[in-house]
Order: structure tokens, then C-alpha cells, then sequence
């Protein structure tokens, strides 16, 4: 496909895990450790763009936020139409935001005035964030192809074919594309070339983008949680054999309930936090029960730190971010927790109503950026959990908002990509 040009315009067992899924259960393990620090500035000039902040996808973006006074409402500076729900993150580089549409195309937007700089068409929708790194914008579509196009242009420079459509995004550092795959397969693909380095499989299709420290790729699926050495592809944690998750976690379970994993995992000072859908039986069993859970894990050896259990709630596919000490995940029945990263405990919980937050959220300047399905992009205090102001499109919003230069950026399923900032 050419690129169009405008200018003008996972399982746990344990019945009591789950039948008591109630509240918090913490569980100790070896103290948290440090590891090395996360990779530099990807370019030579401006660190990576690309979902949740960066390849250890914390979700800390360049910032600031916007600001709006006290009793004053957010205004939209600008907003995008697409002809399908934008769920992705945008990323943003260069004075452009770069985003996926459902309806198949990857568009780069001028952020000074909204107007559209080229579009690139796909095979079928773009759920897909992408990264922008040197120069170049890399994506996946669900026609089954990691893409790398010039971030000026919007021109093709290499296409990277897979068995099955990708929906989770790709992760780029030192020169390699990590992407995970529908067809079982994790690649690692030269970002220069689009040749492949190395493939690995895994136990069942991954929704989620890879999660990089300097040495490792960490990944989430049906079966839980994974590790790799990053040049190689091979596991650096012990599996266990019943599901194939994280060895601590499936202990703690036991053989009838299991761990989903279907968010990008958060990397922060040597721990990975994972959360998903613990589920106990099948949908249609006389005993099918649902909760959720976020896991702390120390990256380096797999051991489990901590657990926090949704009391009655179970996630949907937002990710855990981290900063400052606190990790923030959304549930599906109408909150965003704020759980202490150091022990799991929780700190607060903002409950606007009953619809989920889905899409992940940002943090900058002590204040988490999250949409939710009843519409609204909402700004919360990251110390208190009170709600700062929100903005309302037409639609749910599952696009992880991207925040710099005083202007947050986020999808909405209403097919627009919005730039909110102050009146």
C-alpha cells in the first residue's frame, strides 16, 4: 500500500484465590531489587515515542500536562477524524502524533494544527500502537505485518509478514523490533533491514507488546507471564508445567484456575507487574468465577514480591503503570486503583461510576491521565485519588493518552483522535 498526502487540511488456582477474591492478599517474597537502568534515548536527539512511555513501558511521558485552573474545563484544540474507533496510543515525535484507526490506516497528524500530513493503508484495522525511533515509524496490522515507514513521508521501507494479525505493539530499543504475534511467535527483527534476528515461541497467542529491560523481553498471554533474554529469545525464568506461567505464581494456584495476561507488563527498578484475569473453571461450568489480579515480580529471577486482588473486579486489557512508587491499573467495573509498589497495598480508588477503564493510563507531574467507557479522558491526582477535571467525546476511550507540551493526546472509540489541553 502508498501512503495518501495532505497538507491542506493468563492461570491461578486455589479456589480460595478466587472464591474469596476479596481484597487484598499479600504475599512476600525476596526484597525488591535494582537492575540496571532502562535504555537510553533510543535516537540521538529525543528519546523513543512509543506506547505507555518507552520499552519498559512505565507510562512516565516527556510532559508537562496541561494547565487547567481550578473550575475551568479542558478544551479540545483540536480533534482528528478517522473512519473507525482509535484505540491506540499515539505516539509523538517530531511536531507530528502518529496513530492506528480500525479503519486501516496509520496517520501522522501535525500537532500545531490537526491537519493530516500522510496516511498509510493497511490491510485491515490498526489496533496496533506505534513506535517512532530515528526517523521511522514501525507498526503492526491484523493483516499479519510489522511495518517500518519513514516518520517524514509516510513511504514503505520494509514490511515484515507474520502468520497472523498483531495486535499488540511493537517494542524498539538498540536497533531491533520486539513484536508479539497471534500465531505464537515472538520476533526479533533488525529495525534497519526488517530482517529477522531470532524467533521464539510461545504457549498461546500474545496481545501484549513486549517489555524490555537492558537484558530481557517480558511478555503476558493465556498462560501468564513470561521472560526471555532479549538477544536470544531464550526463557531466563523457570516455567512450571502445568500452564507454563511464572513457576511462584503457579504454586499459589493450584490446577484449576488460571492467570490471563492480556496488557503490557510495566517495568520499574528491576520489578515487572503484571496483571490479568484470574479465572476459576470455564464460562458455561457450574463453577466459573472471575477476579482480577496484579502481580509484583522481580525481573531478574521470576520470584513473586507481592499480589494484589481486585476485591469484585477483574481487569480488561489496561495496563499497569508505574511511577513514584505506586502502580495504577484500572478494573472493569468503574475504578482506577493506586496500589503501593513496594508491598501491594492499596493507596486509593477512583470509581467515577461503573464503566471500565480499559486503555491505560499516563502519569506526569503528580497527576495519572486515564479514559474510561462512559466517554470521558479523566485527570486524576496521583496522590489523593480526587478528580482534577475530565473531557467528555462520544464514545469510550481505550487509547492510552500520550502528554507532552502541555497537551494530552488520546483516541476515542467516536473514530477521533482529540488534542486536549486548557481553554
Amino acid at each position: 500500500m502508498t501512503p495518501t498526502r495532505a497538507r491542506l487540511h493468563h492461570g491461578i488456582t486455589r479456589r480460595s484465590f478466587v472464591a474469596g477474591a476479596l481484597g487484598l492478599v499479600a504475599l512476600t517474597g525476596p526484597g525488591l531489587a535494582r537492575v540496571a537502568a532502562q535504555d537510553d534515548a533510543a535516537g540521538p536527539d529525543a528519546p523513543p515515542a512509543m506506547l505507555l512511555g518507552g520499552p519498559a513501558h512505565s507510562s512516565e511521558q516527556p510532559g508537562p500536562g496541561p494547565e487547567i485552573a481550578e473550575g475551568a474545563d479542558p478544551v479540545a484544540r483540536w480533534k482528528f477524524a478517522t473512519g473507525g474507533p482509535v484505540r491506540t496510543s499515539p505516539a509523538v515525535a517530531g511536531g507530528t502524533a502518529f496513530f492506528g484507526s480500525n479503519d486501516g490506516f496509520l496517520y501522522a497528524v501535525e500537532l500545531e494544527t490537526g491537519e493530516q500530513v500522510w496516511r498509510y493503508e493497511t490491510a485491515a484495522e490498526l489496533r496496533s500502537s506505534p513506535a517512532v525511533v530515528d526517523g521511522v515509524v514501525f507498526a503492526g496490522a491484523k493483516d499479519g505485518d510489522v511495518i517500518a515507514l519513514d516518520a517524514a513521508t509516510g513511504d514503505l521501507r520494509w514490511r515484515f509478514p507474520t502468520a497472523q494479525g498483531i495486535v499488540a505493539a511493537p517494542t524498539v530499543s538498540d536497533g531491533v523490533v520486539y513484536a508479539s504475534t497471534n500465531d505464537q511467535i515472538m520476533y526479533a527483527i533488525d529495525a534497519a533491514t526488517g530482517q529477522e534476528r531470532w524467533h521464539g515461541g510461545l504457549a498461546s497467542p500474545t496481545l501484549t507488546s513486549p517489555t524490555l529491560s537492558n537484558t530481557a523481553i517480558f511478555v503476558g498471554n493465556e498462560d501468564g507471564v513470561f521472560a526471555a533474554d532479549r538477544r536470544v529469545g531464550e526463557s531466563i525464568w523457570p516455567r512450571a508445567e502445568v500452564t507454563g506461567a511464572n513457576l511462584r505464581i503457579a504454586e499459589m494456584l493450584g490446577d484449576e484456575t488460571t492467570y490471563r495476561v492480556d496488557a503490557p507488563l510495566a517495568l520499574d527498578g528491576g520489578v515487572v507487574y503484571s496483571v490479568g484475569l484470574v479465572e476459576e473453571g470455564k464460562p458455561g461450568d457450574d463453577v466459573y468465577k472471575t477476579g482480577g489480579a496484579l502481580f509484583a515480580i522481580q525481573a531478574t529471577t521470576g520470584d513473586v514480591l507481592w499480589a494484589y486482588v481486585f476485591q469484585e473486579d477483574s481487569p480488561l486489557p489496561g495496563a499497569p503503570v508505574v511511577a513514584e512508587g505506586v502502580v495504577y491499573v484500572g478494573g472493569n467495573r468503574g475504578a482506577l486503583y493506586a496500589v503501593s509498589a513496594r508491598g501491594g497495598t492499596e493507596s486509593w480508588a477512583f470509581a467515577p461510576g461503573t464503566a471500565p477503564f480499559a486503555g491505560g493510563a499516563a502519569i506526569v507531574g503528580g497527576v495519572v491521565y486515564a479514559g474510561n467507557d462512559d466517554r470521558n479522558l479523566y485527570a486524576i491526582d496521583a496522590a489523593t485519588g480526587a478528580r482534577r477535571w475530565s473531557f467528555a467525546t462520544a464514545a469510550p476511550v481505550r487509547s492510552a493518552p500520550a502528554v507532552v507540551d502541555g497537551v494530552v493526546y488520546v483516541g476515542s472509540d467516536d473514530g477521533h483522535l482529540y488534542a486536549i489541553g486548557a481553554g
